[in-house]
C-alpha cells in the first residue's frame, strides 16, 4: 500500500496538453460526441484511490462523517405515505434495517468521498427452492394429485 506522500506525487496536477492545429482552436459542436459519450468525464484510478485514502485516513473527515450519519440515519429508514408513517410488519422492518440502512450508509459515504454515486437496479433472482413451499401448498389444494 502506498504512503500518503507517494499518493500526492502520483496525483499531482498536470498542465493541460498544448492546443495545436487548426481543428483544436474552434471545435465543432459534434467534437464532444466524437470524443466519447456527451458529458463524459474520465477520472483517474489514482485520483479515486487518493480520495479514498484521504477519506478514511483523515480524523476530521471521519468525525464529520460520524456526525452526519448520526443525524441522517439515527432513526433508521421510515416509509411514509401522504406524510404519515406507514405501519410495517416485523419482517419488512428487519429487512429495512438489515438491507436498506447499510445501503444508505454506503451511498452517503460514496457521495462524500467522490461526489457521485453509481447505483444499478437489477431484479434479484429468487433463492433456490424459494417456490418449493408455494408449490407444495398449491399442490395440496389441487385436484390433480393422487387420492
Amino acid at each position: 500500500m502506498s504512503s500518503g506522500l507517494n499518493l500526492r506525487k502520483r496525483v499531482q496536477r498536470k498542465d493541460p496538453p498544448p492546443r495545436g492545429g487548426k481543428g483544436k482552436e474552434n471545435p465543432s459542436p459534434l467534437s464532444a460526441i466524437d470524443a466519447g459519450s456527451p458529458g463524459e468525464i474520465k477520472i483517474s484510478n489514482d485520483v479515486l484511490y487518493a480520495l479514498n485514502h484521504l477519506y478514511h485516513a483523515s480524523p476530521s473527515i471521519q468525525a464529520a462523517r460520524t456526525i452526519l450519519l448520526g443525524q441522517l440515519l439515527s432513526s433508521g429508514c421510515v416509509i411514509r405515505r401522504d406524510g404519515r408513517d406507514v405501519p410495517l410488519k416485523d419482517t419488512f422492518a428487519r429487512h429495512l434495517h438489515d438491507v436498506w440502512v447499510p445501503f444508505a450508509k454506503k451511498v452517503i459515504d460514496h457521495f462524500l468521498q467522490f461526489g457521485f454515486v453509481v447505483v444499478s437496479l437489477e431484479e434479484e433472482n429468487p433463492p433456490p427452492f424459494a417456490n418449493f413451499l408455494k408449490g407444495k401448498a398449491l399442490a395440496a389444494t389441487s385436484e390433480m394429485g393422487p387420492e
